[in-house]
């Protein structure tokens, strides 16, 4: 009898549409088995109407959404910083830390500006020199979390830039990462570990060439350092008869647009402060950085292997452009997101080689055929890519293609740790953070 008046309640709560107000009052009897099935009565009745269909389908929506967003956020601030002062999301927006050198021209001068750490804070040196006057030379010091000055060197301001080739011939021993994003701390702990750098941040790795591919800018706390890096070991690698070649990512090519919201509030504020603009002045045609990135290559060909952010799709083959007219292609079109032509358009597309994810992220059955028909086209063994997160290197579709952009670490005690591609003649390895070497 107290299960049919339990029914009827029910019914009437439904009938006059407060299906969603059934409070536990109705489930007062101590038999717990009764309680459950009135619970299962109610939900498969409620179930059968279209109505509570939708509601159900548009709350499982919202609550997928929202669970998700939370986990890709979480995910970021477990794993990206361990600080929380550090997190992009969260850090003080007022805030500015060791940063620079940028040197902007202006008509006859030179101004150079800087980010220094003073007795526990930070502050801005800003100079400007007649261009004969300056010394050439000048220091970099990186940011670290919990010492400043724990990594700092000297660079020479190059006295003209020029175009890279698009095509070298095959050196004994080839070092290749990407993505480092703005990492100073992994950067430099795996160029120390396998022999490219020294203990002053001094090119050692005789006549190799280092490959770097793409995406160095953005998200971290030391971009403008590492670009400095770059900017200054190329200059030793050729003493050496080595080299360094620094393509392009979407990355790149986004800051240099005005494109900017994966970078840190750290550089908006200090251009804020000195009454400029990120993009246009920091990395402008009239800045040493913009003037050095503006002559970077998209795709370089080194012996029988083809270096390329993103990766080749086949619209890109159907182009039928050769690497050094893509790379010119790209050049002409820095600093604007506005293309007049379909060629430019169809290159800076999401097919394009700065973005296209057809190799990793969306590969699909005719990925095979698209890395025969890119290996083909430009007449080489081995594709390598960067630009899509995995979580090792290894070798794929055959030994066709490898693909170096995987998680890096902030700190030692991070579990993940920065690994590179190193070939040595024929042979290709992984190799850590830690000096490990591993054949693939």
């Amino acid at each position: 009898m107290k299960f049919q008046k339990g029914v009827v309640i029910l019914q009437f709560q439904i009938k006059t549409k407060k299906t969603f107000c059934i409070s536990g009052g109705i489930w007062t009897n101590k038999n717990q088995q009764l309680t459950k099935t009135y619970l299962s009565w109610a939900f498969s009745s409620l179930k059968q109407r279209p109505m509570f269909k939708r509601i159900l389908k548009i709350t499982g929506i919202t609550l997928f959404v929202i669970i998700g967003s939370f986990a890709i956020w979480l995910r970021f601030f477990v794993s990206e910083h361990q600080k929380l002062k550090h997190i992009t999301y969260l850090e003080h927006r007022q805030s500015i830390s060791t940063d620079g050198a940028y040197i902007l021209y202006e008509k006859d001068s030179l101004r150079l500006i800087s980010v220094v750490e003073k007795s526990g804070d930070f502050e801005i040196q800003d100079e400007r020199f007649s261009i004969l006057e300056f010394g050439k030379e000048f220091t970099v010091n990186v940011y670290n979390y919990d010492d400043p000055t724990a990594i700092s060197f000297k660079v020479d301001l190059k006295d003209s830039l020029s175009i890279p080739q698009s095509t070298y011939s095959k050196p004994d021993k080839i070092f290749t990462i990407s993505d480092i994003e703005g990492n100073m701390y992994a950067f430099h702990k795996l160029l120390r570990a396998n022999g490219i750098i020294d203990a002053n941040s001094d090119w050692s790795f005789g006549n190799g060439h280092l490959v770097l591919v793409g995406d160095f800018v953005d998200r971290g706390l030391n971009v403008t350092q590492c670009l400095w890096l770059i900017y200054k070991l190329e200059q030793q690698a050729s003493n050496y008869g080595g080299c360094v070649h620094f393509i392009l990512g979407n990355h790149e090519r986004n800051n240099l647009y005005g494109c900017n919201p994966h970078v840190r509030s750290k550089y908006t504020n200090l251009a804020s402060k000195l009454n400029l603009d990120y993009s246009t002045d920091f990395y402008g045609p009239n800045s040493e950085i913009g003037r050095w990135l503006r002559t970077k290559n998209t795709i370089e060909k080194i012996g029988d292997i083809l270096f390329v952010h993103g990766g080749i799709s086949q619209d890109l083959l159907n182009l039928k452009l050769s690497i050094k007219e893509i790379n010119q292609i790209v050049r002409n079109s820095i600093g604007t997101n506005t293309f007049t032509d379909s060629i430019s358009k169809k290159i800076h597309s999401k097919t394009g080689p700065l973005w296209y994810r057809g190799f990793a992220t969306y590969s699909n059955e005719q990925t095979p055929l698209e890395i025969n028909n890119a290996k083909q086209y430009f007449d080489v063994s081995l594709l390598v890519i960067g630009h899509s997160t995995r979580k090792d290197i290894k070798q794929e579709y055959d030994n066709s293609l490898i693909n170096v952009d995987v998680h890096f670490p902030h700190k030692d005690t991070d579990a993940s740790r920065g690994k590179g591609l190193l070939i040595e003649l024929d042979n290709r390895f992984k190799v850590d953070d830690m000096g490990n070497k591993e054949k693939i």
